[in-house]
């Protein structure tokens, strides 16, 4: 079985954007479900949004980019990764590098050494930008 962990900790205050978000994400991997009779797993965390906005608080003036991106990717990664290890995931990868607004070096950089304090867990490296 594949699992899919969907892990969005800031995208609104009241989580009605994780909701919508989340609700995509399974229509689709039902879809893939169906159409290829896999046997994806969507496993759902908990919204944590005033856990990050507590953390990220100082930051909160910063512009899209800035220090507090890198705050943040390093809180969601080390999180993820400690996930995916106690959880016996193979591989841990974020789409996050499709957006012209993320850094994808620092995304691949910080999940690659939190990846590499686990030795069952592989790091994806990304770029899912179109040229």
């Amino acid at each position: 079985m594949r699992k899919f962990r969907m892990y969005f900790v800031d995208i609104s205050n009241d989580g009605s954007e994780f909701e919508l978000r989340f609700e995509t994400l399974k229509t689709y991997i039902n879809d893939l479900n169906d159409e290829y009779n896999l046997n994806i797993k969507l496993i759902k965390t908990e919204y944590e949004n005033d856990k990050f906005n507590k953390v990220l608080e100082a930051r909160k003036d910063d512009k899209e980019g800035n220090v507090r991106c890198f705050m943040c990717y390093s809180l969601r990664y080390k999180e993820l990764v400690e996930y995916a290890s106690k959880n016996n995931f193979e591989y841990v990868c974020s789409v996050m590098t499709i957006s012209r607004q993320k850094n994808e070096e620092m995304i691949n950089k910080i999940l690659e050494g939190y990846s590499s304090k686990y030795s069952n867990i592989k790091y994806l490296n990304s770029n899912f930008k179109k040229d």
